[in-house]
């Protein structure tokens, strides 16, 4: 499930490393600083008299792809391997970013399942056309998005296991202050195995999805009806508009009232939270098949850890 890092490792011997191809070197004319960049393998590197920045998907470099998942052994393989290879002490190497995914078989076109993820509280979230969605923040990302028209397009190898598949990638990106997010005092490129930090990782992955606000279908319940007055009639009327009109477009709306200075921030608030509300009645609302789908291929992914 570990995936894309960007690493760095402090040595004075970074600017005589043998293992760089394309290499490029650049003077800063303000400074007279050498650099010099590069790659290996499917890394991008960056050298200077300090040390060495690596940044790839450890998954490509240890399988080839990362279709197929990165279990915490074969992080520890992988980091292993590129210690062996540059002649490198990986393990101590600072990480600055850190990607958790995997890519998720289901049953029906990726689309229908962009298609029934809502808001995501503090999250921005943005559509990348019809086969791709992002949540971001200052600090992480959530990225939903269709693997096989992303390999098609890159014109990459694509497995023949995969061959005729529905594949959803789910990828949350720890862009900066890792520390932060994990609360520990420094993150190494060993840290990544370490079995406790490992699970904290998937967890976090995991219950990143489980906050997203899942977009349902209507349902009538006969059991609605016992008990019924006229405030739970009220709510239910306004959920069904609600659901008729679109939960993101009805908080779009709020956020350009708001904008436009139509509404104070309280105001604002406290319509998001109304609407918000609405869209998760139980009387008249059930999950859609494939939000359920993806809410148990979810709970599978981080079932085991090694």
């Amino acid at each position: 499930m570990i995936d894309t890092v960007t690493l760095w490792l402090e040595t004075k011997d970074a600017l005589g490393v043998k293992f760089l191809g394309d290499a490029r070197e650049q003077v800063s004319l303000e400074t007279g600083e050498v650099s010099v960049f590069g790659s290996y393998k499917n890394f991008r590197v960056h050298c200077n008299s300090s040390g060495i920045s690596l940044r790839g998907s450890l998954s490509k470099y240890e399988l080839g792809d990362n279709l197929q998942r990165l279990t915490r052994g074969k992080v520890q393989m992988a980091i292993e391997r590129l210690c062996d290879e540059t002649l490198l002490n990986w393990k101590r190497a600072k990480v600055y970013r850190l990607d958790v995914g995997t890519c998720l078989v289901v049953k029906q076109p990726c689309s229908t399942y962009l298609k029934g993820l809502g808001e995501l509280p503090r999250y921005q979230r943005s559509e990348q056309g019809e086969n791709g969605l992002l949540y971001t923040t200052s600090t992480k990302a959530l990225s939903f998005y269709d693997k096989i028209k992303e390999v098609r397009r890159k014109q990459e190898r694509l497995p023949s296991a995969f061959e005729g598949l529905n594949v959803l990638r789910y990828e949350i990106q720890f862009r900066n202050r890792l520390k932060d997010v994990f609360r520990v005092s420094e993150i190494l490129a060993e840290t990544l195995y370490n079995e406790t930090f490992y699970i904290q990782a998937l967890s976090l992955w995991r219950d990143s999805y489980f906050a997203i606000h899942k977009q349902s279908k209507l349902k009538f319940n006969p059991k609605m009806l016992v008990g019924l007055n006229v405030k739970k009639l009220e709510s239910s009327l306004a959920a069904i508009a609600l659901k008729e009109l679109g939960e993101r477009e009805v908080l779009a709306m709020i956020q350009e009232a708001r904008k436009g200075g139509l509404l104070t921030k309280i105001q604002a608030k406290r319509l998001k939270a109304k609407v918000r509300e609405l869209a998760t009645l139980p009387a008249i609302i059930e999950p859609s098949e494939a939000m359920l789908e993806l809410d148990s291929k979810v709970k599978q992914a981080v079932q085991f850890y090694r």
